[in-house]
């Protein structure tokens, strides 16, 4: 008896990735003679089960659920502006230089490439609307500098401020010094006409005194004579006065004026002052980027763009091959837009819109349409996919490119194909295969089958001749009780692959009852 040794059982996993479990030993030994009775019999020894390790092809398979159909949908939107006036057919296919839908009766054409039209194309000619917004832009940039010349004439400074309040000041003195010397003779005047009218009403001296006053002298109200004559002086008072008043007017006048002017300044502070140098910093800016623009509007547009309307028009002989990879538009590249257009009933203009055309990798199929005839343009109008049909699923091990599958339809025969792209998603892998025949797979569900593994020619034996060794790994017992240890490799269909000395096509093992 080969004490901790078991069998491996069917249809479990091996710890080394392999199906089995451990099964009791079940394996023919002498009797332990333990005899509970003298005269108690041996027991029967069972007859052993065996089996012959054959030479053959082992292939490890994994299946999984599965979709048939075209790939992703991309969706096409018609830009610029018209009404749809054509569309073409579901499940239609669509190649380079064909129309897939007309707009305004103008055929909306394909071409082949990864990037699509983002601007219009031609020779170079600048656009009316950018020399409109220049013009506009540079109007506006001398009304914020003429804002800003004011603002700076008008600019508050300490200076400025000292000069209009002396001259507020000194206007101000002089109407003061005018009504100080208009009040001071109207005195003067109220004086002398007092004693004019006191002199009017004094009585005339005797006549024998008249001989001791002095000719030309005069008697004053208290009969004094030598004072002056206030009458004589009344006159003068009077141009005075009307003088100083005159003075007075022309003063005010002269302050009214300097405080209109100081008010009609209108001062601007430092910060209108910085608002107004900042406008004219941004209008300045504009005006430099419009400028710009309509340079590089007057240069030959240059781009990925540019290369796939040449790369196109090579491959339908309106451009010379020699021309196929520039990327910059030149006199050739608008002569064969011109042929281009002729050819595909488009109005011959020699440039190129992105309404005009769309862009795809390849051939494709109309997937589905969503606008309808007499739609305005703006609108997504249809989606496409490739003509290969794929199959897509999620799977997970060791699956790449190349690798054979079986594609079992939900209703149909299986098909062959092979796996095309693997791109992993996490744990799991997305991945899609083709086959050579499909139009005998439908669209829909399916299960796929992928291959896993082939072994080609190799020793197996059924999973239940393993025998798991207590040391670790397995062997194969002879109908003599001998052990040859194994490596297993691949197992299928619940034969496993077998190598080691001693081991050969033919040989007999023990295997389980």
């Amino acid at each position: 008896m080969h004490i901790g040794n078991a069998r491996v059982g069917r249809g479990k996993l091996l710890a080394a990735g392999l199906v089995g479990v451990m099964l009791s030993a079940g394996i023919a030994a002498a009797a332990l003679g333990v005899a509970h009775h003298r005269h108690q019999s041996a027991p029967r020894v069972p007859a052993l089960s065996t089996t012959t390790v054959v030479r053959t092809d082992l292939t490890a398979t994994a299946s999984y659920n599965a979709s048939v159909g075209f790939g992703a949908e991309q969706t096409v939107t018609a830009t610029g502006s018209g009404t749809i006036t054509r569309l073409p057919t579901t499940g239609s296919v669509v190649q380079r230089g064909q129309p897939l839908y007309w707009i305004d009766d103008q055929p909306v054409v394909v071409l082949y490439g990864a990037t699509p039209l983002f601007r219009p194309l031609g020779p170079s000619v600048p656009s009316d609307a950018a020399r409109v917004r220049l013009r506009s832009d540079q109007a506006e940039l001398l009304v914020a500098q003429q804002a800003l010349t004011t603002a700076e004439d008008h600019n508050e400074t300490p200076i400025s401020a000292r000069q209009d309040q002396l001259s507020i000041s000194t206007a101000e003195a002089a109407v003061t010094t005018a009504q100080q010397q208009l009040n001071s003779d109207q005195r003067h005047l109220r004086a002398a006409t007092a004693a004019c009218a006191a002199r009017s009403r004094t009585t005339p001296i005797a006549s024998a005194s008249v001989g001791s006053i002095p000719a030309g002298s005069k008697v004053g109200a208290a009969g004094s004579a030598g004072a002056g004559d206030s009458c004589a002086d009344k006159p003068a008072d009077v141009a005075a006065v009307s003088a100083d008043q005159g003075d007075r007017r022309t003063a005010q006048q002269t302050l009214g004026q300097a405080r209109l002017s100081v008010a009609a300044k209108q001062y601007v502070s430092p910060a209108g002052l910085a608002q107004d140098t900042a406008a004219v910093a941004r209008a300045r800016q504009t005006v430099t980027a419009d400028q710009a623009g309509l340079n590089q509007a007057s240069s030959p547009p240059t781009g990925q763009d540019v290369a796939v309307v040449a790369a196109n028009l090579a491959a339908v002989g309106d451009l010379p091959v020699s021309q196929a990879h520039v990327s910059t538009w030149s006199a050739a590249l608008t002569q064969a837009v011109q042929a281009f257009q002729r050819a595909v009933g488009m109005a011959v203009t020699g440039t190129l819109a992105p309404g005009q055309v769309v862009v795809v990798p390849g051939p494709a199929r109309v997937a589905g349409i969503s606008a309808h005839v007499g739609d305005d343009a703006g609108s997504q109008v249809l989606s496409l996919t490739g003509t290969t049909k794929l199959i897509t699923f999620t799977g997970t091990g060791n699956l790449h490119p190349g690798q054979a599958v079986t594609v079992s339809p939900s209703s149909g025969a299986s098909v062959s194909g092979r796996i095309i792209t693997v791109v992993p998603s996490g744990n799991q892998l997305q991945v899609e295969a083709s086959t050579n025949d499909p139009d005998a797979l439908p669209a829909g569900s399916a299960r796929v089958t992928v291959t896993t593994a082939d072994r080609r020619g190799v020793l197996a034996v059924p999973v239940e001749a393993l025998l798991a060794l207590a040391n670790g790994g397995y062997a194969l017992q002879t109908p003599a009780n001998g052990l040859l240890p194994v490596r297993t490799g691949l197992i299928s269909n619940d034969q496993v692959e077998v190598s080691g000395p001693g081991v050969h096509a033919g040989l007999r093992v023990v295997t389980a009852a």
